[in-house]
C-alpha cells in the first residue's frame, strides 16, 4: 500500500487515488479525491517505503465535489504539472484545471465532448497532452475516447478542446477506462496505453489496450 505523510498506509478517508504521473526526476505524482491533494513519492527503489511530500495546489480545489476532483494529472518535461478535474464545472460547461509550476498555479479549463468526463491524461515529450474521456449512461453503457491537446494551446486561462483520436463504444471492447499512459520510442513510434477499473464488480473487467499514435 501507499504510505501517508505519517508513515501509515493510506486508508479512508485518504485512500481515493485517481491519477498517477511520473516526473522527469523519476518521482511519482499521485492525485487523490475526497481529501483533494497531490502527493509526490520518491523514485524507485524506495517509492513504496518512503513518506510522500505534498505538492502545492490551489486552495479552490477544496470546493470540488468529493468524487469529482483531480482525475487526471500530466507532468511535462520541464516539470510543470497539468491537473484536470472530473466534475468541478464552470458556468460555460467546461471543467476546472490548473497549470502548476512549483508554488504557483494558473487556472485553465477543459471542455470534453458532451456527456463525457476526464478520467486521466498524459504528456508527450513535445508538450502535447493525451486526454482520456469516459461516458456512462444508465444500464451500464460505457464509451471512451482519446483526445489530443496541442502544446501551444495549453496556456493559463485557456479553454482546452482536444482533437479526437479514437472513440471506443459498442461493439468495440470498452469498459470503465480510467488510466492512460504513453511510451515514446524513436524506432517504434508513440504507444498509448489505456486501462479500465473493474470496481470489484462481476460485470466489469480490467482491460489494458494498446494503440500506436
Amino acid at each position: 500500500p501507499l504510505l501517508s505523510t505519517t508513515g501509515t498506509p493510506v486508508t479512508d478517508p485518504l485512500h481515493d487515488a485517481e491519477a498517477l504521473a511520473r516526473a522527469p526526476d523519476g518521482s511519482f505524482m499521485v492525485a487523490f479525491e475526497k481529501v483533494h491533494r497531490i502527493w509526490r513519492y520518491p523514485p524507485p527503489p524506495v517509492a513504496f517505503y518512503s513518506l510522500p511530500l505534498p505538492v502545492p495546489i490551489p486552495a479552490e480545489i477544496s470546493k470540488a465535489p468529493s468524487n469529482g476532483g483531480l482525475e487526471g494529472i500530466a507532468v511535462f518535461s520541464d516539470g510543470r504539472l497539468l491537473a484536470l478535474t472530473e466534475e468541478f464545472q464552470n458556468r460555460d460547461g467546461s471543467f476546472k484545471g490548473w497549470l502548476i509550476e512549483g508554488e504557483r498555479s494558473f487556472e485553465l479549463s477543459y471542455m470534453p465532448s458532451e456527456g463525457f468526463r476526464v478520467t486521466d491524461c498524459a504528456a508527450l515529450s513535445n508538450g502535447d497532452v493525451i486526454v482520456l474521456e469516459r461516458r456512462y449512461v444508465p444500464l451500464g453503457i460505457l464509451s471512451a475516447q482519446l483526445k489530443l491537446i496541442r502544446a501551444e494551446k495549453i496556456q493559463p486561462r485557456s479553454i482546452l478542446v482536444g482533437e479526437e483520436l479514437i472513440k471506443l463504444e459498442y461493439p468495440l471492447e470498452v469498459d470503465n477506462f480510467e488510466g492512460v499512459a504513453v511510451q515514446e520510442d524513436p524506432r517504434s513510434g508513440t504507444i498509448i496505453y489505456i486501462v479500465s477499473d473493474d470496481n470489484y464488480h462481476a460485470l466489469q473487467r480490467t482491460l489494458l489496450l494498446q494503440f500506436r499514435l
